[in-house]
């Protein structure tokens, strides 16, 4: 989403800060307020205020050092302006005269000899003191001819001579002496804000701060005995009445200017907080952290403090290092988080701050007072590296700017800018003075301008439908100042940055805010300069916009007409005034329900003697079915541009009239704004050149669409149509298939999109919206195909174009899905785990139980099933069996979450023992589940490994718990304590030349003097990991003539390090006669030897191979 970071409108600064009203709707930032026609002035403004009194109320008073408005001479420093700007007559101010004194203004230049810097209304009855009277402080040494009225006076509410019931004296009468010696540069009191009603005067010079009787005049008469000295010959130069109800610990003062001490401490250095009997509140400082101790923030005059009443904070501005700061109101340190904005590439501002201001709106909700903005004006330029922020700007309260600003900006200094808090048809409008003469080539504005527009007329076309599912009501269309909204389905279909989406659902926002859908006209001059014109609401943000050396106009003036319950038309004629010629744009909408698109008609009138190029645009940023993502299409046959949602595409389709020179379906700023695409460095109104036909296919883009229309330079009218049309589309979807890293993929054929697709190609989108070199493809009336060797770890979104003839006539998108990931298992197992100890008549090699062996054979057949079970964020959770792989003791499975919405984040495993499995012959205490769990198996010369070196061994225990949790691409390394494996090897060959496969080529010799022993020869093992364990048995079972044995006897073995190893039959126990003893010498010849081979591993016994069997020879000795 999109929501305007920063935030809009001003308040009143150097004067009584406005408070907007709640219900207010209209907001300052725009281009200039054509309906107001201030006089013109022959000198700067220094202040102004709106009326809220009686009879006045909403009208404007304004003061500065201009000596002749709109041609009446006799209109000196102040002046009273009718809300639309005119001079009332009514108001006729007191002749001033000139001073000696020498007022500063915030660049630090001297000011006017006679001027006027503050102003303040009174706004209830007290004693004499009624409603309406006005004060007039600034630099002036007599008013109307009347000694003793210096630099501060009060006039009735008609103007003319000062009021004589207010003197600037010490008691308030014109007995005494003048007690101001220089000039006034704010006034300010306790009314309407909780505090009281006397009157604070910040000076120039002398006490700096002077506390008046708010009715007379007179000095309080403690107050100055209490203040303490500030800095000779620095002034005092803004203040606020701050109460307790603002946040203050008290009512207090709080005074800025040049001061760097107060009472000789250097700590309070140009921002300090006064008591209301004058002493100092020494719980506030200007430090780096609000102590005495910390180090002082302002180096330099501070011209401006405001309160931001929502965060607790101070705003203020000025001349010091960084121009604009924020510090909190309860100690004055710094606020965290708050960074000032600079011109350019600098690092500071380029010129001085003479005022600021809070406004507590929320521009995107006027209804709302949450989001606060402040408000900065003075010298500078290009505040926040944004071209139209000159002189006057706006940042959030993290200094952030860039969203709203004038348009166009005025080309000097603004000294002062005030929000318009009366609640009339101007509530929320603003009034900027200084010293200006031009305001976006309006050399009529001089010196004073009100930015803003009051909220257009709209008009909503089939206000009965837009609501049922399918769009069987059709669609309803919101139009005002040249933006839309369009609902579907009861949806708003196209970006709204709002509640909701729909401003008609009660959000009570004003429908001119849709500030990412917009009817613009760019008028180039060929050489980089030249105007855009867009609606008043339209957010300009540095990160969008590079108009170089063209300027932004809204527009001067947009009707809106007609509309209905169901089929109807609407009308709105929008226009601008650039050179004083007229550029006219009349749209006519026309719509018949329930159809899926309206039709828009537009005339655009270039008047004569023009001499800019002149192109129109008609650009949106989609919002389907509430996502604001979605693939770009363009139908050359059809004539459609737009975007495809998962339930709907919309676009824009071509009726009649002179062709598109651009259209484009891109990243929303790219095609609305000129951020990217439409920058310097491309295309489209940013630069005003023609869109450059981009279509952005990724699933995931953020998406807007538009065109636009080239006049060139020729006067005249020019008549064009599209109609915005939607039709239904049933996404593509996506699921994975049985197979790791496969998804296959179905569709179906939009409606309303010809000529109908004949092939389909199929491409992966990655999570990053980028697209792979994965695809699949197919040809009608085949519409599926599967997309192969995907990653798991992505969430793939698969855009299917939809060909005819090789050329594309839509893209659709798929819902976004993982493919199913397949995992390993190492499962190995150890003779000496279980069972009966092992016994060697000689030592095997080094470290003989170092050797393992791999399981094979765990399958269904044999009763021993490996599974995985794997783990995910949400979804059913379903186990897969693991098959056996391509090497020894290696396992497969193939898993995934549910749909192919995650990847799995992690699996377990087991292996699943039947009791007729052969795991059970080889030691396995019982069937059942034999879970891996956290344990690690020590294993001599590998540690906790298996025999890879790499892969950790975890023991597999009947109902282990908890079980281990492996990574999605690790493999688990799987130690299963049992004494054989499933497969049995063949069965061994009786010559040392045969080879018999499976089988350890061995030789038997004829029997020695060793009372009845054979001696077997096992040729080298060779890469067989562990050891041949030959065993044998004589057949002679019947006890005569010698003695059998009713088992195997264990021998030696060979070992893989080459080594060939006897293994002798000796001592072989007999069962005749009852007595141990050897075989029975007299029966050797001749007796048949039974001998089989198992691998004998750390692992676990084989199973036996098959019986071999060997004539012995000769006799036993």
């Amino acid at each position: 989403m999109r929501r305007g970071i920063a935030v809009a409108i001003i308040s009143a600064a150097m004067c009584l800060t406005g408070i907007v009203a709640a219900n207010a709707t209209v907001v300052g930032w725009g281009g200039r307020d054509v309906t107001f026609t201030p006089p013109a002035l022959n000198g700067p403004v220094n202040t102004i205020i709106q009326l809220k009194v009686g009879a006045n109320a909403g009208k404007y008073l304004i003061g500065g050092s201009f000596t002749d408005a709109g041609g009446n001479a006799a209109i000196d420093y102040v002046a009273r302006l009718n809300a639309d700007g005119t001079i009332d007559t009514g108001f006729v101010p007191p002749t001033l005269s000139p001073s000696a004194s020498t007022c500063v203004n915030g660049d630090g230049t001297a000011a006017a000899t006679t001027d006027v810097r503050t102003l303040l209304e009174v706004q209830t009855t007290s004693g004499s003191n009624t409603a309406g009277k006005i004060y007039i402080g600034g630099n002036f040494i007599t008013a109307g001819g009347t000694a003793k009225m210096n630099y501060l006076i009060r006039v009735n509410a008609a103007g003319g001579a000062p009021n004589t019931g207010f003197w600037p004296t010490a008691d308030g009468t014109s007995a005494t002496s003048a007690s101001f010696g220089n000039c006034v540069n704010t006034i300010f009191t306790g009314e309407g804000s909780g505090g009281s009603l006397s009157l604070i005067v910040v000076l120039q010079a002398n006490a700096r701060v002077s506390k008046r009787v708010f009715d007379t005049g007179a000095v309080n008469a403690t107050f100055p005995a209490n203040l303490p000295a500030f800095e000779a010959g620095k002034p005092a130069t803004t203040g606020f009445y701050c109460t307790t109800a603002m946040g203050c610990s008290a009512n207090q003062y709080v005074i800025g200017g040049d001061f760097a001490n107060v009472g000789g401490n250097t700590k309070l250095a140009r921002l300090v907080r006064l008591n209301t009997n004058g002493t100092v509140d020494t719980s506030a400082y200007p430090t780096s952290d609000g102590t005495a101790s910390g180090t002082v923030l302002f180096d330099n005059r501070v011209n401006s403090i405001a309160l931001d009443s929502t965060n607790g904070t101070i705003v203020v501005g000025g001349r010091f290092t960084g121009k604009l700061a924020v510090v909190d109101l309860s100690n004055f340190a710094p606020t965290a988080g708050f960074t000032a904005p600079v011109s350019g590439a600098g690092s500071t501002l380029d010129g001085d701050v003479w005022s600021v201001a809070v406004d507590p709106r929320d521009p995107e909700d006027p209804t709302s007072t949450g989001f606060p903005s402040y408000v900065f004006a003075g010298g500078f330029t290009d505040a926040g590296d944004i071209p139209q922020c000159d002189y006057i700007c706006n940042s959030d309260p993290s200094g952030y700017v860039g969203w709203y600003f004038p348009t166009p900006p005025p080309t000097a200094v603004v000294r002062v800018a005030t929000v318009n808090s009366y609640a009339d048809t101007n509530v929320g409008k603003y009034v900027i003075g200084g010293s200006f003469t031009d305001l976006g080539g309006n050399t009529a504005t001089d010196y004073i301008a009100r930015l803003g527009q009051a909220t257009p007329a709209s008009i909503t076309i089939n206000s009965a439908g837009g609501n049922n599912a399918g769009g069987t009501d059709g669609i309803r269309t919101i139009y005002s100042n040249g933006q839309w909204q369009v609902l579907r389905e009861g949806a708003g279909q196209l970006y709204y940055p709002g509640p909701g989406q729909v401003p008609e659902t009660g959000d009570g926002l004003p429908p001119d805010r849709y500030q990412y859908n917009q009817i613009a006209l760019a008028l180039t001059d060929g050489s980089g300069g030249g105007y855009i014109i867009g609606p008043s609401t339209l957010n300009l943000s540095n990160q969008y916009w590079d108009l170089s050396n063209r300027l932004f106009r809204p527009w001067d003036s947009v009707t809106a007409t007609g509309g209905s319950t169901g089929t109807g038309t609407g009308a709105s004629a929008l226009s601008v005034q650039v050179d004083g010629r007229t550029y006219l744009v009349n749209l006519t909408l026309d719509y018949t329900s329930p159809n899926n698109y309206i039709k828009q008609t537009f005339s655009v009138t270039v008047p004569a003697g023009n001499t800019y190029n002149v192109k129109l645009y008609n650009l949106y940023d989609s919002y389907l079915g509430g996502s604001d993502n979605g693939p770009g299409f363009y139908n050359a046959a059809s004539k459609i541009v737009g975007v495809s949602g998962q339930t709907v595409y919309e676009g824009l389709r071509y009726v009649s009239g002179q062709a598109w020179a651009g259209y484009m379906s891109a990243y929303y700023a790219d095609v609305v704004f000129g951020d990217n695409s439409l920058a310097a460095d491309h295309v489209g109104p940013g630069t005003g050149t023609n869109l450059d036909n981009s279509i952005i296919t990724d699933p995931a883009n953020d998406n807007g669409f538009g065109v636009n229309w080239d006049f060139g330079t020729a006067a005249g009218t020019t008549t064009v149509a599209t109609d915005f049309i939607f039709g239904a589309v049933t996404a593509p979807t996506a699921a994975p298939t049985s197979a790791a890293g496969e998804v296959k993929v179905d569709w179906t054929d939009p409606s309303g999109i010809t000529p109908a697709p004949d092939s389909y190609v199929v491409t992966a989108y990655d999570d990053n919206g980028d697209p792979t070199a994965l695809t699949c493809t197919a040809s009608a009336p085949s519409r599926t195909c599967t997309v192969t060797g995907l990653d798991p770890a992505i969430a793939y979104t698969f855009l299917v174009d939809f060909r005819n003839s090789g050329s594309t006539v839509f893209n659709a998108a798929s819902n976004a899905v993982h493919p199913k990931r397949e995992v390993t298992l190492k499962i190995w197992g150890d003779p000496t785990s279980v069972g009966p100890a092992v016994a060697f008549s000689h030592t095997l090699g080094t470290n003989p139980d170092a050797y393992m062996a791999a399981y094979t054979g765990l399958t269904a057949a044999n009763q021993a099933v490996p599974s995985v079970t794997p783990a995910c964020p949400s979804g059913t959770i379903t186990a897969a069996d693991a098959t056996p792989g391509s090497t020894p003791g290696e396992y497969k499975a193939v898993v995934g979450c549910q749909d192919g919405l995650d990847d799995i984040t992690s699996y377990s495993t087991k292996i699943t023992v039947g009791a007729g499995s052969c795991l059970m012959a080889a030691g396995l205490p019982a069937a059942g589940s034999y879970n891996v769990g956290t344990t690690q198996q020590s294993i001599t010369t590998y540690g906790t490994n298996l025999p890879d070196g790499t892969t950790p061994a975890y023991r597999a225990l009947k109902d282990a718990a908890p079980l281990k949790d492996f990574d999605p691409t690790a493999t688990a390394g799987v130690y299963l304590p049992a004494t054989r494996a499933c497969v049995p090897s063949s069965a061994p060959s009786t010559s040392s030349t045969a080879t018999v496969a499976g089988s350890i080529p061995m030789t038997v010799t004829a029997p020695i003097s060793n009372g009845g022993a054979a001696i077997f020869a096992a040729a080298d093992l060779g890469t067989v990991n562990g050891y041949n364990r030959i065993l044998a048995q004589p057949t002679n079972t019947t006890g005569t003539g010698g003695g059998y044995r009713t088992g195997y006897w264990r021998c030696g073995v060979t070992n893989a390090s080459g080594t060939n190893l006897d293994c002798l039959l000796s001592g072989v126990g007999v069962t005749t006669g009852g007595t141990a003893g050897r075989w029975n010498p007299a029966a050797c010849t001749g007796q048949t030897i039974n001998f089989r081979s198992r691998y004998m591993t750390q692992m676990g016994y084989g199973l036996w191979s098959n019986p071999g069997s060997k004539l012995l020879t000769g006799g036993c000795s």
